[in-house]
């Protein structure tokens, strides 16, 4: 056998204290009383598979919950290759798994003495083990269960994983083509507000050079009297005043006379002249600048208006004209983060049709293979049934082609069956009782686990409404799955457990202060006392003892 539980250890789990259980690679049986801690074994197989916990399962007077559990694993590449994803590689082909949960609420997990997250915990779970129970086998009245039951047994893995792999892309895509379509419609007023904006400021063509020039000419005209008033002098000599212009051409040319005498002022003489070009030609630049201050009235008009303007948008979008420009750049930027979404709104159009396509595609290819081996498939699990005592029924996988592309196709598959002969086949939910629902739902399992990977099987209570001759047939079945994968049978039926190859029985003492669970393995005595209890159902008689003897005999 490939892969099985080895050893479960469980500590401060409600009324189990310290309890470790070594397990056979064949058919163990577990038994008890009611309430003496069956469900609570359950718990801790599910705290294994990354089971959402509860801190009310811990012990009175702890402050934590231990469950650890050792499975031997062999030629399982799947589950190997998964342990290598999470960090955590198996070694001397021992799988290790351990959860540890706080009152306080905090987990912690490991796998092969690695810590890991307890999320990693549910990425190997369906390698580690399939609980079949009353939740089960509620299950398999549901559509999607019925269509993963069939595909294990199909075992088309590569094609569903291509298939499945494609299809979370196409959902992916199709939820960001939504949520996208959802933001275009809500940014639509948002791309028109930020045109409006980029147009205002672009439309009144500032520049920085410009700015600085308006703001220089109309302070220069705003200010005309206080200038003309200051230069006046330059033009408009008062009477009273020396002229400056007369009094230096009379210097320069009582200083031309002196030249002719001694050569040595010629220098002062050049300066002079220079001095008097000089001021000659700022008197008629200053004549000009004042006669620009007398130009067009209007002028200083449109310069306060263009000012106003620029005051108009520092009111909006900043303080300077920097400022503004940076906003500009800004709301450009956002723009084109609009305009590009819509771009990879169409890339991803043109993904989205063109996995459309391809998973059409391989759906079609799997309702072929469904078609190819339905036929197959109802024939054996009819002829399981047969075997489980329901020799009349007919069972039947009904499988429907549909137009919408779904995780595993377009096929919608049901399970359907006539438990009597002339009667009409039907949903398992309409006719199915509690006693054959178990029984249809451990006949797949036997029909599809030859077609499985050889993961251990946990049955929970399977045998509930099933009795005598019936009881026995599911316990052979149960035999027969256990030569391929090993099975753990929570049974109250005596037929059942005395078919185990290991018997381990639950037993719950009870004192003044506390209640202890404690998980026994089983002598030939010990078992033949508890199935004698089966028998009887009250007080243990020689009489049932010695008929669960003989069922002991009869398998061991």
């Amino acid at each position: 056998m490939s892969f099985y539980l080895k050893t479960l250890h469980i500590q401060n789990i409600a009324t189990i204290q310290n309890q470790t259980v070594d397990f056979d690679n064949g058919f163990t049986v577990i038994t008890g009383e009611t309430g003496a801690g069956k469900s609570l074994l359950l718990k801790a197989m599910n705290l294994l598979l990354g089971v959402k916990a509860s801190s009310q399962l811990i012990r009175v007077d702890h402050d934590f919950l231990l469950v650890e559990a050792c499975f031997y694993i062999h030629e399982y590449s799947e589950l190997e290759d998964k342990l290598n994803e999470i960090g955590a590689p198996c070694d001397n082909r021992q799988l290790y798994i351990k959860r540890i949960v706080y009152r306080n609420g905090k987990n912690q997990a490991y796998i092969n003495h690695s810590t890991v997250k307890v999320k990693d915990l549910t990425q190997i779970a369906p390698f580690l083990f399939s609980l079949e129970g009353q939740h089960a086998q509620q299950e398999l009245l549901k559509q999607k269960e019925a269509l993963l039951q069939y595909n294990n047994y199909l075992k088309n893995t590569n094609l569903q994983e291509s298939y499945t792999s494609l299809f979370q892309e196409y959902e992916k895509i199709r939820l960001a083509i939504d949520k996208h379509k959802q933001k275009e419609e809500n940014a639509k007023g948002k791309q028109d507000f930020l045109d409006f904006q980029i147009q205002e400021i672009e439309a009144t063509g500032f520049t920085q050079e410009e700015i600085n020039k308006i703001q220089q000419e109309q302070s220069r005209l705003a200010n005309a009297d206080f200038i003309k008033g200051k230069l006046a002098s330059f033009t408009d000599p008062r009477q009273d005043k020396i002229d400056l212009l007369a009094n230096l051409q009379n210097q320069v040319a009582q200083l031309k006379d002196v030249k002719t005498i001694d050569s040595n002022v010629s220098s002062i003489d050049k300066l002079l002249e220079e001095a008097l070009i000089s001021y000659e030609e700022a008197v008629i630049e200053i004549q000009s600048y004042l006669a620009s201050l007398d130009g067009d009235t209007t002028r200083l008009d449109v310069l306060n208006e263009r000012l106003a303007l620029l005051d108009k948008l520092k009111s909006k979008y900043g303080d300077s004209w920097q400022e503004i420009e940076t906003r500009l750049h800004s709301l450009k930027q956002e723009r084109e983060s609009i305009e590009a979404q819509t771009t990879n709104l169409e890339e991803k159009e043109k993904r989205y049709a063109s996995l459309e396509i391809e998973l059409t595609k391989k759906a079609k290819e799997l309702h072929k293979q469904r078609l190819a081996k339905q036929k197959e498939f109802n024939e054996v699990v009819t002829q399981v049934l047969s075997e489980l005592g329901m020799e009349k029924s007919r069972f039947y996988i009904a499988i429907e082609e549909t137009e919408k592309l779904g995780l595993y196709g377009k096929d919608q598959v049901s399970f359907q069956i006539a438990t009597n002969a002339g009667m009409p086949l039907q949903p398992l939910d309409k006719i199915a009782s509690g006693g054959e629902l178990s029984r249809i739902m451990l006949g797949l399992k036997s029909v599809i686990t030859a077609k499985e990977a050889n993961k251990p099987l946990l049955f929970d209570e399977i045998d509930t409404g099933i009795s005598g001759v019936i009881a026995q047939k599911l316990a052979q079945k149960l035999v027969v799955l256990s030569q391929a994968s090993q099975v753990i049978c929570i049974t109250h039926s005596p037929q059942v457990a005395a078919l185990g190859t290991q018997h381990i029985h639950l037993i719950k003492e009870t004192n003044a202060k506390v209640s202890e669970t404690y998980m026994r393995k089983l002598n030939k005595n010990e078992r033949i006392e508890v199935i004698a209890g089966f028998l009887s159902g009250k007080e243990v008689t020689q009489e049932t003892r010695k008929a669960a003897s003989r069922l002991l005999a009869e398998h061991t």
